[in-house]
C-alpha cells in the first residue's frame, strides 16, 4: 500500500524545522493554509515565543519594516497560553479596563502576554515606568524613574493564567506581537503570587534599571534609549 503524496507532510510543518527555516532566512517558509494550520497545532507556547522573536529579527533587515509585515499579514500564531499581571488576589473574572492606551480608538480591554517573563514586568506598574526589549524578545528591561514610590508600593502580587482563545494583537503597538489584548472578560485558569514585584522580575530574568528622576526624564526622550542603558548596571541584589 502507498502513502498518498498530496498528504505527505511538509517537513518544514514540524516546529523544528520551521524555527530553523525562519532563522535562517527570515521570512516564512512556502506553505498553504493548512500547511501553517498545521504547523501552529503542532507548536508549544515556547515554540511560538521563539517564533515571535524571529519574525521580530527582520526589523534589522528591513527598517521600513516591509519585510516583517508581509509576513505578519500572511500568519503568525495564536499563543497557547496567555498571563496576566495583577495586585489582586481573588480575581475570579478579568474585566477589560480603559488604562493606559496605546492608541485613541481603543475600548477597554485586557491586556496580557504569551510570556509569563513579560508579565512578571506590570505586577506593580506605576508612572515614570517603561518597558520593552532591544533584541527582538531576547532580553527585557524595566527602566523606573521614581524607585521610592516603586518600593513603597511593591507588595507583590499575582500572574494569572487566561485561557487565550479570545485575544488578540496589533503587531506595531507598544510590546507589539508580545502583548494580546481582549476586550472580553475571561476565567483565569490558574494563578501564582510573588511576595515581591521585583523579585519576581529579577526571578523571571527582566534587567531593571533605577534611574534617578532627570536620567529618567532623559532617557523618556532620548532618540537611543539603548545607547543609555548600555552606560548603566542593571539592579542587583
Amino acid at each position: 500500500m502507498t502513502s498518498n503524496p498530496e498528504h505527505a507532510q511538509n517537513p518544514l510543518e514540524t516546529p523544528k524545522a520551521f524555527l530553523a527555516y525562519l532563522a535562517e532566512h527570515k521570512k516564512l517558509p512556502t506553505l498553504d493554509n493548512a500547511g501553517f494550520a498545521r504547523l501552529e497545532n503542532a507548536m508549544t507556547n515556547e515554540d511560538i515565543l521563539r517564533a515571535y522573536t524571529l519574525i521580530e529579527d527582520t526589523r534589522e533587515r528591513n527598517p521600513e519594516n516591509a519585510e516583517r509585515e508581509a509576513v505578519f499579514e500572511r500568519w503568525y500564531p495564536h499563543p497557547k497560553k496567555v498571563f496576566h499581571a495583577s495586585q489582586h488576589e481573588d480575581l475570579k473574572v478579568v474585566q477589560p479596563r480603559l488604562r493606559k492606551t496605546r492608541h485613541p480608538d481603543e475600548p477597554p480591554q485586557i491586556f496580557a502576554s504569551p510570556s509569563e517573563q513579560i508579565a512578571s514586568m506590570f505586577i506593580n506598574d506605576i508612572e515614570n515606568m517603561t518597558s520593552g526589549s532591544y533584541d527582538s524578545g531576547r532580553t527585557w528591561d524595566v527602566v523606573i524613574g521614581d524607585e521610592k514610590r516603586f518600593r513603597e508600593r511593591d507588595a507583590g502580587g499575582y500572574i494569572y493564567e487566561l485561557p487565550p482563545s479570545s485575544f488578540s494583537t496589533h503587531p506595531d503597538r507598544r510590546l507589539g506581537v508580545f502583548e494580546w489584548q481582549s476586550t472580553e472578560h475571561v476565567e483565569p485558569l490558574l494563578k501564582k503570587f510573588y511576595p515581591s514585584a521585583l523579585d519576581a522580575m529579577l526571578e523571571h530574568g527582566i534587567r531593571v534599571y533605577f534611574l534617578m528622576p532627570e536620567e529618567y526624564k532623559a532617557f523618556e526622550n532620548a532618540e537611543n534609549q539603548k545607547e543609555i542603558l548600555d552606560q548603566k548596571h542593571p539592579y542587583k541584589k
